[in-house]
């Protein structure tokens, strides 16, 4: 049985201290922080990963998950 993890509740830009820039030093800092958690429950088994598809942390982990299926093709994403 696969294991199903949901990793972020969805933050809206309008509600992060950088809104809108994605190059503020927070959000690239939060950036990885998801990498390093995704990268984590992938070694923990977790494969199937949901994304409600909102603007803000929704997109953010969506693009990185985007990214380490490319090199890992048991990522799912819904």
């Amino acid at each position: 049985m696969r294991q199903i993890l949901r990793l972020v509740r969805f933050l809206l830009p309008e509600h992060l201290p950088w809104k809108a820039n994605e190059l503020d030093q927070r959000c690239i800092e939060l950036k990885n922080l998801l990498s390093s958690v995704i990268d984590t429950a992938i070694e923990d088994g977790y494969h199937d990963f949901y994304c409600g598809m909102a603007r803000g942390t929704d997109i953010y982990a969506a693009e990185i998950l985007v990214e380490k299926k490319k090199s890992n093709k048991d990522i799912m994403i819904h």
